[in-house]
């Protein structure tokens, strides 16, 4: 996959889960996820639903993963992704800025995304009480503003990912 579009996936994909949670129109939306009976929540299985984000530990990032903080986006990433995170450490403030724009108001307040080299690194990464299904190379805990990725798809080939194909899905 290119740099670029790996890029810009990551950063739809951000757009996505914080969207999801901040934004009043998206919360209207999600109110439909629940029965009729309020005692069942459906929500897409790569974008758990944690209901009581204080009550949910996040794992701490590896010592050797590099951290970016740009105000509104923490990226963190093992050293060997460097030439793959870089667009989007480049790209970041006008892909916001084009989100605002589309949505007619302030996104993205807040996010970390964690950028793990395979789909069993990114297990690590995720709250243990809520772990990325075993298929899953991106995932969304929009509660938490937190967006896990994976270089690499599950399974014992590890072919890098489509990170654009896996935010469209």
């Amino acid at each position: 996959m290119h740099a670029k579009a790996f890029a810009a996936a990551c950063l739809a994909t951000i757009a996505f889960a914080l969207i999801f949670s901040g934004n009043a129109r998206a919360a209207e939306d999600a109110s439909s996820l629940i029965s009729d009976d309020s005692s069942v929540v459906s929500a897409p299985r790569d974008e758990p639903l944690v209901l009581q984000p204080s009550a949910v530990k996040i794992p701490a990032i590896p010592a050797n993963y590099i951290q970016k903080d740009l105000g509104w986006l923490l990226l963190s990433y093992p050293p060997s992704a460097q030439e793959r995170v870089d667009p989007v450490i480049r790209d970041a403030e006008s892909i916001k800025s084009e989100l605002e724009a589309t949505l007619g108001e302030p996104v993205l307040a807040h996010v970390e995304v964690r950028i793990a080299r395979s789909a069993s690194e990114m297990a690590t990464l995720a709250p243990p009480e809520a772990p990325p299904p075993a298929y899953a190379t991106g995932v969304a805990y929009s509660s938490l503003h937190l967006v896990l990725l994976s270089l690499s798809a599950p399974g014992p080939a590890g072919d890098g990912t489509d990170v654009e194909e896996v935010f469209r899905h």
